[in-house]
C-alpha cells in the first residue's frame, strides 16, 4: 500500500448492508460448511456491543453495484445480513483506495491481527499486484501449472514452499527447474507438487552444479515411483536420518538417480538440505 493511500481521509458512517460488498479478488471465501457454521453462530450469538468497527473502501457514487467494498468485517456482514430487517453497521469509511490499495490493507490488518492463514496472505498480495507474487506465478505457468489453492491436477499450493525455493540464492531459476522436472517426471499430477516433493527437489538440484545433474536420467529413476510412494520411502528414513521430510525426500530422489544404470554416481555434499535465502545487497555508502 502506498503512503499516499494511508494518507487519504477516513471517516466514520452508520452504512445499509445492501450498500456493502465482499470483494473475492482478495476477500476470504465465506462460502464453505466452516464458514456458513462460523456465520450462523455469529448470527445467533449477534451483540451489537461485540460488533466492533468495520473498514470499508468507498468505491464512489458512480459504482455499478453497492458502493461500499468491505475490507475488514465479511463475516460479520454476511451475520448481519440473515436478519430479516439487518441493521445499519458502523465502518470507517476510507476514500480514495484502488483495489489494490483495499487488497494491501486488508493483508495489513489481517497480519496485525495475526489471524490470516498463508493462502489469505497470498491473495491479498495477488491482489495488490506484488511483483514478487506475479513472479512465482509467472514461473509456475513456464511450466503450464497454476498456483492455485484448489486440489486438482495442473495446481500448485504449496505456496510456502514455492516462496522458499524463489528466495533461494539460485532464485527463480531454481524454482523454474524443479517444477520443470517434477513435471517432467509426472506430468500435472497434484500429489507431484507438494510441498516436500518441490523442496526437496530444489535441494537436489541445488547441491549439485548444474552440469552434474542429468535431467533424462533423474525422470528415468523416479518415473515408475508415484508421488506419495516418494513420500513413504522418504519417511521409512527417519530411523537412520535426521532432517526434515524435504530433506529426506531429495535423498530418496537421489538414490534413484544413482540407481539407474548410466553415468557416474553423485555423493551426497555435506550442505545437502539446506535451501539458503539470497544475501541481501549491501548498503552503498555515498561520499
Amino acid at each position: 500500500m502506498t503512503q499516499a493511500a494511508l494518507d487519504l481521509d477516513v471517516y466514520i458512517a452508520a452504512i445499509r448492508v445492501d450498500e456493502m460488498f465482499a470483494d473475492l479478488s482478495y476477500q476470504r471465501d465465506v462460502d464453505t460448511p466452516e464458514e456458513r457454521a462460523r456465520i450462523r453462530k455469529m448470527h445467533a450469538q449477534w451483540s451489537p456491543r461485540l460488533l466492533g468497527v468495520l473498514e470499508v473502501s468507498d468505491r464512489g457514487e458512480e459504482s455499478t453495484g453497492p458502493r461500499y467494498a468491505i475490507v475488514d468485517g465479511h463475516h460479520r456482514w454476511s451475520a448481519a445480513c440473515m436478519f430479516d430487517n439487518p441493521p445499519a453497521l458502523v465502518a470507517n469509511v476510507h476514500t480514495g483506495l484502488t483495489v489494490a490499495d483495499e487488497a494491501a490493507l486488508f493483508d495489513k490488518l489481517n497480519r496485525e491481527r495475526k489471524s490470516t492463514n498463508t493462502w489469505d496472505h497470498w491473495r491479498a498480495r495477488r491482489a495488490a499486484a506484488d511483483p514478487f507474487v506475479a513472479s512465482v506465478e509467472a514461473t509456475a505457468a513456464r511450466v503450464g501449472l497454476t498456483v492455485a489453492q484448489q486440489a486438482k491436477d495442473g495446481n500448485v499450493r504449496c505456496i510456502g514452499a514455492l516462496e522458499k525455493v524463489a528466495k533461494s540464492g539460485p532464485g527463480l531459476p531454481l524454482l523454474k527447474d524443479t517444477l520443470q522436472v517434477l513435471h517432467d517426471t509426472w506430468g500435472k499430477q497434484f500429489d507431484a507438487y507438494d510441498a516436500p516433493l518441490v523442496s526437496g527437489m530444489a535441494m537436489l538440484l541445488n547441491a549439485f552444479d548444474d552440469d552434474r545433474v542429468q535431467w533424462d536420467r533423474l525422470v528415468d529413476g523416479l518415473i515408475d515411483l508415484p508421488p506419495r510412494r516418494v513420500k513413504y520411502v522418504a519417511q521409512m528414513k527417519r530411523d537412520t536420518t535426521s532432517g526434515s521430510l524435504a530433506k529426506l525426500v531429495g535423498l530418496t530422489m537421489l538414490e534413484r538417480y544413482n540407481q539407474v544404470a548410466q553415468g557416474g554416481r553423485l555423493t551426497v555434499p555435506p550442505t545437502f538440505g539446506s535451501l539458503r535465502a539470497a544475501p541481501k545487497p549491501k548498503a552503498v555508502r555515498h561520499a
